[in-house]
């Protein structure tokens, strides 16, 4: 997203594994007042929110198949309607799914919609665990240590081999 055009725009996460079934569609297309008990405001949805930016939706694999129909719609033809509201709206975000579950299985057990599946498998990345790419440990951790430092003005200036041996 940083490096892209939008970059000027908004990043938004939604955590699909972190929601519960029922707030989803709200998470990702908002309400209208009303809509349902307890919607005493209007609430703008994550695709209205990262506009002309870049959505992630990290464990998309929990979505159940009747959300699955809705984020197909809008990937497909950017349309879609806000909960209670009859106004179809335009989504015009790059969308980013993440989920550490192979999603082919999923397809295969009918628990993933096959159009779903193929309409946002036009780029795919597999990160192998850490686990499995140990050469990666230390780099990563001298990454986040500098990365700490920088954020919180400290001054590290060596790592103990008993860190190094501990965390590989």
């Amino acid at each position: 997203h940083e490096l892209s055009p939008r970059s000027d725009r908004r990043f938004m996460t939604v955590p699909c594994g972190a929601l519960p079934n029922d707030l989803i569609d709200s998470e990702l297309f908002g309400h209208v007042k009303g809509a349902f008990t307890g919607a005493d405001r209007t609430k703008e949805g994550k695709f209205d929110a990262a506009s002309g930016g870049s959505i992630l939706l990290d464990e998309i694999d929990v979505l159940a198949l009747p959300q699955q129909a809705k984020l197909l719609r809008v990937l497909a033809t950017g349309e879609f309607e806000a909960g209670g509201s009859n106004e179809t709206r335009r989504a015009n975000v790059r969308s980013i799914v993440a989920s550490n579950v192979d999603l082919r299985n999923l397809v295969d057990q009918e628990r993933f919609r096959v159009d779903l599946y193929f309409r946002l498998n036009q780029i795919r990345f597999e990160i192998p665990p850490l686990r499995n790419r140990t050469r990666d440990i230390v780099p990563l951790a001298i990454s986040f240590i500098h990365e700490c430092c920088c954020e919180h003005a400290l001054d590290v200036r060596y790592v103990l081999p008993e860190f190094v041996a501990a965390i590989k």
